[in-house]
């Protein structure tokens, strides 16, 4: 009987240290970011699962600043509302929109989707640069400028990358490592214009 109640213990024990090492397994995960936990909400609104239904709802949405369709619209991750992307119709004091949205919507942090070219845009004060896409085609593959023409799917790894990026605070960092290929957003217009 005695040997009984010990083995029962041996198997407690080790039942005990199995869930320990997969609540740890799961913790681990959660740091590395390959599990986001479900008590961190994500900070972004609830985007379509194809990039179609996100372009055709906003394409011909007038901006509530200049009250004109966008050149290069851009659509808040935080908020969903649209707005002038290096445009000089709602240029102010040397800030673009987007920056200055972020400063209001996000305390100085945003991220939008430019629908004429599917990338994100990442703004960190008044400084800025692009971070990727997050809809991808059945290949897994980009499609900035949307020359292909494929459909575009939503990639729910890459938006909780990016979700990971905002809960860590590492956008500064990942600005400074990554300038843009130019200053101002207002050049972006002008090179769409050019092309």
């Amino acid at each position: 009987q005695q040997q009984h109640s010990q083995q029962q213990q041996q198997q407690q024990q080790q039942q005990a240290g199995e869930e320990r090492g997969s609540e740890l397994g799961l913790l681990w995960r959660r740091v590395c970011g390959l599990v986001l936990p479900h008590v961190l909400r994500s900070p972004f609104i609830q985007l379509p699962t194809h990039f179609s239904e996100l372009y055709n709802r906003h394409m011909h949405t007038r901006c509530s600043e200049c009250c004109t369709v966008p050149l290069q619209p851009a659509v808040c991750l935080l908020c969903a509302q649209l707005v002038c992307a290096g445009g000089r119709c709602c240029r102010r004091a040397g800030d673009d929109e987007c920056h200055r949205h972020a400063a209001t919507c996000g305390r100085g942090l945003g991220a939008f989707v430019l629908l004429k070219a599917s990338t994100t845009l990442l703004c960190v004060g008044r400084r800025h640069c692009w971070w990727g896409c997050l809809y991808l085609d059945a290949h897994g593959e980009e499609d900035r400028g949307l020359q292909r023409g494929r459909p575009l799917l939503l990639n729910h790894q890459r938006l909780g990358a990016l979700h990971a990026l905002f809960a860590s605070l590492g956008a500064r960092e990942f600005l400074s490592q990554n300038p843009p290929p130019f200053p101002h957003l207002l050049l972006l217009r002008a090179r769409r214009l050019d092309a």
